[in-house]
């Protein structure tokens, strides 16, 4: 399997909202000056940015604590999930908004864990 490299800055969950199909994001490159699609797993990344340098593991725990666990355990399965999940409830509130009298919308009561 894999490793984990690409760190995302900004969740892909997040970007996939911005896409026109699901997939790719419209980019601008300002060194060259050219504007392209790009998937939304190739962009707003840092490579490698929440991995936990394994000389900073005390030797008590090395065997427990893997040094993907921030990007992994945390970000990916925890706190990523969990926006993905907000999201895809606001959303529809947003067009709401958007269709409706403001003050007739009504946002959903989301508790993040």
């Amino acid at each position: 399997m894999k490793e984990y490299q690409k760190h995302h800055i900004i969740p892909e969950c997040y970007l996939t909202n911005f896409t026109e199909d699901g997939k790719g994001i419209w980019v601008y490159d300002k060194k060259n000056g050219k504007t392209f699609q790009q998937s939304v797993s190739n962009i707003f990344f840092i490579k490698d940015f929440y991995r936990i340098n394994e000389e900073d593991i005390p030797d008590s725990l090395k065997g427990e604590v893997n040094p993907l666990t921030l990007e992994k355990d945390y970000f990916a399965n925890e706190i990523e999930s969990n926006y993905n999940d907000f999201l895809i409830s606001l959303i529809p509130r947003i067009d709401e908004l958007i269709d409706n009298d403001i003050r007739n919308a009504c946002l959903p009561d989301i508790r993040i864990v």
